[in-house]
């Protein structure tokens, strides 16, 4: 038994091989995920990505949600390691919490995947803090945030640690809210460009592997509607979970419809065909897009980032 190089849990740890540079790792509070030396090296002393990290894998493991190979950089080729989907460490940090309200709304959601009934408690120590997506070892900043979330009347407890914590009546009354509104959105809009030439990679590729998620596609120019068309585009990202903006082709459109989302804080799933990747504007370059040859490559990465970040 080894310890997680992320939260320094109890944890199996096993490296691949020295040319690799890669360890799995299976702690009893990230659960199951990969990680580089690189990815190590980048953490080192740098106690905010790492407290950030640890709690992102704690609500990944939380959720069930499927392992992830964790890279400092994007690999030229792989798309994943072992059939495990790659994900580059900056872009994993961006689903942390951007505000205060998240943290709160995600630590409620975090509390409620911990027990199996209403009225059931859930014990706070030290090695918890990152349940409530602290950004710090300071133990000042966990009191903080269970101080706020008892006297909110969010969680039933004392207003500190160790304790036995209950989600309240107001507690469960803002899960119902976030559930159902995670039930709702079920929709992901796809941005591309409406050519014959791309027709079958989003049938065959694009459409297919957003359903074989659990998502329903929407495609504004397959939508019936009596609507202004930009009105109608910015009503369906609103109502949408995600985004998938393949900018083949570079339509003025998916670049909007990629920044709009960006906006409302939804996520957005890059893409571009190899051979239009070049023309890209310069302003989205800095972000990793899925890039792809043919539909069946398309599909692979595409189905590998969805499992990868947003399910």
């Amino acid at each position: 038994m080894s310890n997680c190089p992320v939260c320094n849990s109890k944890a199996n740890v096993h490296s691949t091989d020295a040319l690799s540079r890669v360890d799995v790792v299976e702690c009893e509070l990230c659960g199951r995920y990969v990680i580089t030396e690189f990815v190590h090296d980048e953490l080192g002393d740098n106690n905010k990505k790492r407290c950030k990290l640890k709690a992102i894998l704690r609500e990944r493991s939380l959720k069930g949600y499927e392992p992830i190979a964790i890279y400092k950089d994007k690999p030229k080729e792989a798309t994943d390691y072992r059939n495990t989907p790659i994900v580059v460490l900056d872009e994993l940090l961006k689903t942390f919490p951007k505000n205060i309200f998240e943290k709160f709304d995600r630590t409620l959601l975090n509390f409620s995947n911990l027990i199996a009934h209403p009225g059931d408690t859930v014990y706070i120590e030290e090695k918890d803090s990152s349940l409530f997506f602290v950004e710090t070892e300071d133990e000042y900043e966990l009191v903080g945030m269970i101080t706020y979330m008892v006297e909110n009347g969010m969680i039933y407890g004392s207003k500190g640690y160790p304790d036995n914590f209950k989600i309240t009546i107001k507690g469960w009354e803002r899960l119902n809210e976030l559930n159902s509104s995670e039930v709702d959105s079920k929709q992901v809009f796809v941005a591309m460009w409406f050519n014959e030439e791309v027709e079958t990679a989003y049938t065959n590729a694009i459409e297919q592997a957003i359903k074989d998620n659990g998502y329903e596609p929407i495609r504004i120019d397959k939508v019936q509607h009596n609507n202004k068309i930009d009105d109608e585009i910015i009503a369906n990202i609103k109502k949408s979970n995600f985004v998938v903006a393949d900018f083949t082709g570079h339509r003025g459109g998916v670049y909007f419809e990629a920044g709009y989302a960006m906006g409302l804080g939804l996520p957005v799933i890059w893409c571009c065909r190899k051979d239009h990747l070049d023309d890209l504007h310069f302003d989205t370059r800095q972000y990793s897009h899925l890039v792809w040859e043919t539909e069946e490559e398309l599909y692979s990465l595409l189905d590998n980032r969805v499992k990868a970040t947003i399910k």
